[in-house]
C-alpha cells in the first residue's frame, strides 16, 4: 500500500478500494480472502457510479458502526466465496441494509 494512504488511513487498514484509482492492499496481509473482499468493494463502488457509494457510505456511518455498513456487511460475508465478484448479483449489499 502507498505510502500516502499509510499515513492518512488509520493504521489497522490492510487493504481499501478506491474505484476509480485501484485496490491498494498492505503485501505483510495480502491474501485471496481480502482480495476478494476489496474486489466485492470495487463492484459496488462501479455499480453505484463512485460518488453514490461514498455518499451512502457515509450516510449509514452516521447510524453505524463500521462493520455494520450494507456494504462491509456483503464484503465479509462473501469475502470466502471464491469468484463471488464475478458472480454477483447488482445491488446485493441492500440485502444487508438492516
Amino acid at each position: 500500500m502507498p505510502r500516502f494512504l499509510k499515513r492518512i488511513l488509520p493504521p489497522d487498514t490492510i487493504g481499501i478500494s478506491l474505484c476509480p484509482f485501484g485496490i491498494y492492499i498492505d503485501q505483510e496481509h495480502d491474501s485471496p480472502v481480502l482480495r476478494n473482499h476489496e474486489m466485492i468493494h470495487w463492484k459496488q463502488q462501479v455499480e453505484m457510479l463512485i460518488i453514490f457509494f461514498y455518499l451512502w457510505y457515509g450516510v449509514e456511518m452516521l447510524f453505524k458502526h463500521y462493520a455494520e455498513v450494507s456494504f462491509e456487511q456483503e464484503a465479509y460475508f462473501f469475502e470466502t466465496t471464491p469468484d463471488y465478484a464475478e458472480h454477483r448479483k447488482p445491488f446485493a449489499w441492500v440485502d444487508f441494509i438492516l
